[in-house]
């Protein structure tokens, strides 16, 4: 489990794969297939911690408003537990949704800048090469010195 932890601190530092492969292989000397077998365990557990905080928050926030609600019907203070009551009804999404529509500067098509899909599959495929050459040096390296042993 504590390998799994400093996978899991490790991710929501945003390290790169690459770098959380080498982390591994230099601290426990495992391999990669090993090492997506922990980002996998610690990406679960980041997705469960995140469920349960987020159920909790709504919880915790509902609570805060209906504390102010009361306070504010106590002091006769209608129009704050209307304005309370209407913001936890939206929070609970209980009104209609509106409709946003997002537009680029004088109300033009919004701009990107980035890769085009082919331009970032090219990155991407060239990162996992440095990775997997990085990796089989790694292992190389393991090879020639468990023969020299």
């Amino acid at each position: 489990m504590l390998r799994i932890r400093a996978i899991y601190e490790l991710l929501l530092a945003d390290s790169p794969r690459g770098d959380i492969i080498r982390y591994c292989y230099e601290k426990w000397r495992v391999s990669s297939k090993t090492v997506d077998n922990y980002i996998q365990s610690a990406s679960a557990l980041i997705i469960e911690q995140a469920v349960g905080m987020q159920q909790n928050a709504l919880e915790k926030h509902l609570a805060q408003r209906g504390l102010i609600r009361n306070k504010a019907l106590k002091k006769g203070d209608d129009r704050l537990a209307f304005d309370v009551l209407k913001d936890e009804t939206k929070l609970l999404g209980l009104y209609a949704p509106t409709r946003l529509e997002h537009t680029g500067p004088e109300g033009g098509p919004v701009q990107t800048v980035g890769y085009t899909v082919d331009e970032w599959r090219n990155e991407q495929d060239r990162r996992l090469t440095e990775v997997n050459e990085m990796m089989a040096g790694f292992e190389e390296a393991k090879s020639d010195k468990d023969a020299t042993d």
